[in-house]
């Protein structure tokens, strides 16, 4: 232990070090320049400084090079790019801050070590996620690779196109065969959520170590093995300091290409633009570089005396099964817009005309911007009924698969979504979206294309009460009819005076008349009603109304997006007044957002169930099912869970109702749905769940209250029909 210590100790010194010295050189050259920005112009040259972290014969320094060279000729010697390789002017992490606060201009980097700033570069660390080059090139290029660069903006960079160092391959002392052969190991890692988390599952302990120490770990013992391609392994000499090298091929270290959004916004036009341009049409050259040199590469580290064995497909899919779950953990990490795309172009690929022999259920909802979280929680609910039926031998023979489409919670893209779905013939049925006010925007469109649409989550009351006969809507989701009902009963068991915070849309003025017409009945007229525009973020003026109109009790009908900013708001407040709520507030992130201030307020909402409470049989196995597929270890940890329950009771509904019909005809599943006669579900057993004359498969016995805990979880009330359920 005294010796491990001591090493310890010299490596952190060896790294501190060699940050001060990074520091003298990083700072030596800022003092150097006139201007703060190192994009400068000279004599009429725009000079540019491009950073990356690998050595001058390296095929990405090559490729840099090359960019340099064309940038140059191109615009007839106005661009002159000057190189700095090997973290010449700071470490990765340095240099990522100087480009996004415009103190450098160009950087090349692993994703892996964006994904501090922006969780969605660790998408390319999913495990055994890639088959081979090809299709990493397919995604990466693709569409999930322009969503991912488009959230760089987010953190002022323009991210341009994906270089590469090649597949990732493991090193160590003593020989990896198999998952087993990982316990114990202490393996040194890049800063991911993922990557640690991929070595916790196989039983090593990752470290997280600056990549120009790695060599000096390696060496001195501190960590046993490590992860790199092959040109990473002999460029940094990692094959003189470990005796065994396994051909895992389990990851992708994919280098993004970025620019300075502040860099970027400053120059000429076509400049910029004709950057962007060179750096992606060198894309190929630099991934052929990267590939030609790998059979060298091999052979020098075999000459040095290493082990070298490749995993057999088998193995690989032993050491794929331990990390199954991670793809699916990180989802909504890394972007549920990102991944459902991904899962929709691989299942194409790989499955190519055997693919349309599957039944496809798609789901149309805001995958990416405010209410993703609720998203998630619908397509997870799916995705373990649509696992549990296949595992039955799916329906009518066939299995069934989820496709998904976001609407980023716009109506009109919804409605694209919609057309774009129907166009598959072997599509069923669409689950929609969390808000009332995309699914309204899509409900003329459903009845065009005739595919029935199954709500596991969206109230506003027009959207099953549509005018439409025959009415391809069906729900399994509170109603604001009942719930507004549900709301107003509770709230006056606490107060007299009631306000009411409105979002002024379709959804706000559905909801205002059906909640003054219930307070009417009450004889109880409101304190006043205060109305609020879709995206608001600053509600002290609205509260502040609210207060000096007298109330003592605030209903709010909001949705996810402004939900957090009402939250936030009213924790400010000097006399914090108790609020009810619709369900909008489960759909947001509330849990990460606004905790602190959930513990300062008074906040109740409406839901329909809990795995922490549910006492129906189904519960415990499908509760399992989440924690085994999703990797979370309590029932708290599990998000909007009535999403998940409406979704998962839907799937089953469904699935019935294409057996019933016997066919995936759309009018004729529709058909079915509506003689559906009991079904035994998550959330209760449900007795003709649809009619032809009634298309809502809960009702207010099955509603309850809840709030946020301390830790953000949501928590049932003892309050309500149902909360001990």
């Amino acid at each position: 232990m005294k010796l491990l210590s001591r090493r310890w100790m010299l490596a952190i010194l060896c790294i501190t070090g060699g940050l001060a010295v990074t520091q003298i050189f990083f700072h030596g050259h800022l003092r150097v320049g006139t201007h703060p920005r190192l994009a400068r112009l000279v004599n009429n040259t725009l000079h540019l400084r491009f950073g990356h972290n690998f050595k001058v014969n390296s095929a990405l320094h090559v490729a840099a090079e090359k960019f340099a060279e064309i940038a140059r000729h191109e615009t007839n010697g106005r661009v002159e790019v000057t190189i700095y390789p090997e973290q010449q002017i700071g470490t990765d992490d340095q240099m990522i801050e100087m480009a996004r606060n415009g103190t450098l201009d160009i950087l090349l980097v692993p994703t892996a070590n964006l994904s501090a700033a922006m969780p969605a570069m660790q998408y390319s660390d999913i495990p055994f996620f890639f088959r081979n080059r090809e299709e990493a090139y397919q995604m990466l290029d693709g569409e999930p690779g322009k969503l991912i660069l488009e959230k760089l903006n987010a953190i002022d960079l323009i991210g341009v196109t994906f270089w590469e160092n090649g597949f990732k391959q493991l090193t160590a002392n003593r020989p990896i065969h198999e998952p087993e052969d990982l316990k114990g190991l202490k393996m040194r890692v890049m800063k991911s959520r993922i990557i640690m988390d991929q070595f916790n599952a196989f039983g090593a302990q990752p470290i997280p170590l600056e990549f120009h120490a790695t060599y000096n770990a390696l060496k001195d013992g501190i960590v046993d093995g490590q992860e790199n391609p092959l040109a990473v392994i002999v460029m940094m000499d990692f094959y003189k300091v470990q005796s065994h090298l396994t051909l895992s091929n389990h990851g992708y270290l994919a280098y993004a290409f970025v620019i300075s959004q502040k860099v970027f916004q400053s120059l000429p036009n076509e400049i910029g633009l004709r950057l962007i341009d060179i750096a992606r049409r060198l894309t190929s050259f630099e991934r052929e570089e990267t590939r030609r040199r790998e059979a060298e590469l091999l052979e020098t580290i075999r000459r040095a005396g290493v082990t070298v064995q490749e995993l057999t497909e088998e193995k690989r899919e032993e050491f794929s099964a331990i990390t199954a779950h991670i793809p699916h953990q990180f989802e909504g990490v890394i972007g549920l817009d990102i991944m459902a795309k991904t899962e929709e172009l691989m299942r194409e690929s790989r499955l190519g005309d055997a693919v349309n022999s599957d039944i496809l259920i798609a789901l149309d909802t805001d995958l990416s911007i405010n209410a993703a979280s609720a998203g998630l929680a619908i397509k997870r609910g799916a995705m373990i009924a649509i696992n549990e039926i296949n595992e039955r031998g799916g329906v009518l023979g066939r299995k069934l698969a989820l496709i998904a489409r976001d609407n980023r919670g716009l109506p009109e893209r919804g409605a694209r979504n919609i057309l774009d779905l129907a166009s598959r013939p072997n599509l069923v049925a669409i689950l929609g979206g969390s808000s009332s006010n995309v699914v309204l925007g899509e409900i003329d469109t459903i009845h065009q294309v005739k595919i029935p649409l199954l709500i596991p989550r969206a109230a506003a009351v027009s959207v099953v009460d549509n005018g439409y006969s025959p009415n391809f809507v069906f729900r399994l989701s509170v109603s604001d009819r009942d719930s507004d009902v549900f709301l107003i009963n509770y709230a006056l068991t606490k107060a007299k005076r009631p306000a009411l915070l409105l979002i002024n849309s379709a959804l706000g003025r559905e909801n205002h008349l059906s909640l003054t017409n219930t307070l009417r009945q009450h004889n109880i007229t409101p304190t006043i009603v205060e109305w609020f525009n879709s995206g608001e973020r600053d509600f002290a003026a609205h509260l502040s109304h609210i207060e000096t109109s007298k109330a003592d009790i605030v209903i709010v009908v909001a949705t996810a997006a402004e939900s957090v900013h009402i939250v936030n708001s009213m924790a400010k407040q000097s006399h914090s007044l108790p609020m009810v709520s619709n369900w909008g507030v489960s759909n947001s992130n509330m849990r990460d957002e606004a905790r602190s201030a959930l513990e300062n307020i008074d906040l109740t909402f409406i839901q329909s169930f809990s795995f922490l409470t549910s006492r129906t049989p189904k519960t415990p196995e499908i509760l399992q099912r989440y924690m085994t597929t999703f990797d979370v270890s309590s029932a708290r940890d599990i998000f909007v869970p009535d999403g998940t329950a409406h979704a998962y009771d839907l799937v089953h509904l469904l699935a019935l109702a294409i057996t019933q019909a016997g066919s995936i005809n759309r009018e004729a599943v529709r058909d079915a749905l509506e003689h559906i006669d009991t079904y035994a579900g998550l959330i209760k057993i449900y007795h003709q769940p649809f009619t032809s004359i009634r298309h809502e498969a809960l009702s207010v016995s099955d509603y309850h209250l809840s709030r946020y805990d301390s830790a953000g979880v949501i928590v049932p009330v003892q309050s309500g029909n149902n909360a001990s359920r």
